[in-house]
């Protein structure tokens, strides 16, 4: 996965290994949310469904699919959510993480000057 920084001016940039380890592939997450919604369809599962159900009527075949076509609405439903949710927690992290640097940097700027202009009336020429 890539970075996507063109929003900032920037092009799309790979991200460190090791970052690169800590986000969950697309099996993952789409495992954890069909785990809750329709476990057959886990992608461990699903090479053996056509096996699974060899035999099965068309009637049953009907259900089936109708079954699995909710299931994924289900799931693209739950999916939009976390990921709408997990991307403005995310930029209103960034958000707060920015202010403080800008707050921290603004004070020490502040500080910097204020010795600045200590030195300065302390460093004064006494009158001739």
């Amino acid at each position: 996965m890539s970075t996507d920084d063109t929003a900032a001016g920037g092009s799309a940039q790979a991200l460190d290994p090791e970052l690169e380890a800590l986000i969950p592939s697309g099996s993952e997450i789409y495992d954890s949310f069909m785990a809750f919604i329709e476990p057959e369809l886990l992608s461990v599962n699903l090479p053996s469904l056509a096996e699974k159900y060899k035999g099965e009527s068309e009637e049953e075949r009907k259900t089936r699919m109708e079954r699995y076509r909710k299931a994924f609405a289900a799931y693209d439903r739950a999916y939009e959510k976390w990921i709408t949710g997990l991307r403005d927690a995310v930029k209103q992290k960034r958000s707060e993480a920015y202010r403080a640097a800008e707050e921290k940097e603004n004070k020490e700027q502040t500080s910097a000057l204020q010795d600045l202009e200590a030195q300065f009336e302390t460093a004064k020429p006494s009158p001739k």
